[in-house]
């Protein structure tokens, strides 16, 4: 009898210790599924608004600028907002768009840059610090893999996602040949700046955060039936 007790005693032991090891397995999982979806969920966000502004950027150069730039009474110009019979460039317009479309996404930022900036883009472009000047090279090597990283920015943890700005035909003779223009010799298909989405992932967690506590909450009340 006293053996069969022990030997209860001891199976008890060790499926008590499966049980609680399953439940801690479980919620180092669920902490580490809960870091891939936010991860996952910032990187498909700040690809699809990376993929709107460079969809809507095409656009708006081949229906719009492509058939006007030569109109003598109309304008192409960073400036439109002043001069009379005038219209943004496209760079110009898809930055707007991309300020605006940030703000609905609770503070998402958007950048255009390039070693080379026009005059006007001095103060906004220029690779100004590391992530930038990372971006930089590693789109030149292989323009079509974007770059991101998850880092530090402002104080808060957010995703940079970087994509290479090419050189479309219709632009380059205004690129090469532009009075202004702080580089010549560019040439269809160049990566002439860098489209970075700047999201923030703090506010992504907050719109998982429901559903990660469910998640939270099922281990717990697992362990206490256990």
């Amino acid at each position: 009898m006293i053996k069969k007790t022990y030997f209860g005693r001891k199976i008890l032991i060790v499926v008590s210790v499966l049980y609680f090891a399953s439940v801690i397995s479980s919620i180092i999982f669920i902490f580490y599924f809960q870091n891939r979806l936010i991860e996952t969920s910032a990187i498909d966000s700040a690809q699809l608004l990376s993929d709107a502004l460079t969809e809507f950027r095409t656009m708006y150069t081949a229906k719009v600028v492509e058939k006007v730039k030569n109109h003598p009474d109309i304008n192409v110009t960073h400036e439109y907002e002043t001069i009379k019979n005038a219209i943004p460039l496209p760079a110009t317009l898809s930055m707007e768009l991309g300020e605006k479309i940030g703000r609905s996404l609770s503070g998402a930022e958007t950048y255009l840059y390039s070693p080379y900036p026009f005059p006007w883009r001095i103060e906004s472009g220029g690779l100004r610090d590391e992530f930038r000047r990372e971006a930089w090279n590693a789109l030149n090597e292989n323009p079509d893999i974007p770059y991101f990283k998850i880092t530090q920015y402002k104080g808060q943890k957010a995703i940079r996602f970087a994509t290479a700005d090419l050189m479309r035909p219709e632009c380059v003779n205004c690129h090469s040949n532009h009075p202004d223009t702080p580089k010549t010799g560019w040439k269809t298909g160049d990566v002439r700046g860098v489209l970075e989405i700047i999201h923030n992932i703090e506010i992504i967690t907050d719109h998982h955060k429901t559903g990660i506590q469910g998640l939270y909450l099922f281990a717990a009340l697992l362990t206490l039936f256990g």
